[in-house]
């Protein structure tokens, strides 16, 4: 879906005896000399003298249901309301371990880099990494426009003790400051096809601590996701991303916000974005 895709040439296809395809460029059949006339009718079998264009191929990195081997650096700048400023770094992996017809797996992880401002209650300046990630995805073809999502994060409490004493923000960031927890996330969602350019995906996951410091908080919330993507002319795109995040540990406490992308995806498999 995120390939920018194009009719395939039919150059590779000889022409029949009984008929001589139309093509541009080429005379009308009328004005052709019968096959009796030429001294060698094999050459009309000859495809080398139809040019074929070439059909570029754009991943934009999208596409859940492409796996393939991927490195991605991205910085995200985030200001809150109570003085902190959080500028994260954060190196993105994704690993293929399984390509069947109907099943893919595909292993990644992510290791962030925070940089912090605090304005309050004194002003200071803290940087460490963060939480990590590691996740395992299955990836069912259902149907041509229907694909299955299901797997599991799995966040490991790395973020350093200093990082984690931070004034709280409340529920909801973007970024991941650290819980002091080991949490599994299990996730299910799905991707539907609405055209060959334009594909939607809902997916839901609950976040749930398992283990870790005794006194950081306890971890359960669920996050509902719905992402749009639809890709344009040369590799350009834009997506959407609607989420909302339930904190059942907080008296159900409800937080949501919309992001924008606009990206330029490139042959040779370099993506730049903004969002």
């Amino acid at each position: 879906i995120a390939h920018a895709l194009s009719t395939p040439s039919r150059a590779d296809q000889p022409p029949q005896t009984d008929s001589f395809p139309q093509a541009a460029g080429l005379p009308n059949t009328a004005n052709v000399p019968q096959a009796g006339d030429l001294p060698q009718a094999a050459n009309l079998t000859q495809t080398t003298s139809l040019p074929q264009a070439a059909v570029p191929e754009f991943d934009t990195g999208n596409d859940p249901t492409v796996v393939r081997k991927r490195i991605t650096f991205k910085n995200e700048y985030s200001r809150f309301a109570n003085g902190l400023a959080v500028n994260t770094t954060t190196l993105q992996t994704s690993i293929p371990i399984l390509q069947e017809d109907d099943w893919k797996i595909n292993f990644g992880f992510d290791l962030p880099i925070n940089y912090y401002q605090v304005e309050s209650p004194i002003a200071a300046t803290l940087s460490g990494v963060g939480d990590m990630k590691a996740q395992l995805m299955g990836i069912r073809s259902l149907h041509d426009s229907t694909t299955l999502l299901i797997g599991a994060n799995l966040w490991l409490p790395t973020a350093e003790q200093q990082l984690l004493e931070l004034p709280n923000i409340g529920g909801y960031t973007d970024v991941d400051l650290g819980t002091g927890k080991f949490r599994l996330e299990p996730l299910l969602g799905s991707v539907f096809v609405l055209s060959p350019k334009l594909f939607v995906g809902p997916l839901y996951a609950h976040d749930l601590s398992i283990a870790g410091k005794p006194q950081a908080a306890a971890i359960n919330r669920g996050t509902a996701r719905l992402f749009i993507n639809r890709t344009l002319e040369n590799g350009w795109y834009v997506s959407s991303e609607t989420q909302f995040l339930i904190n059942y540990a907080n008296d159900n406490d409800l937080d949501a916000f919309q992001k924008l992308e606009l990206g330029k995806a490139f042959t040779n498999g370099t993506v730049f974005y903004i969002k």
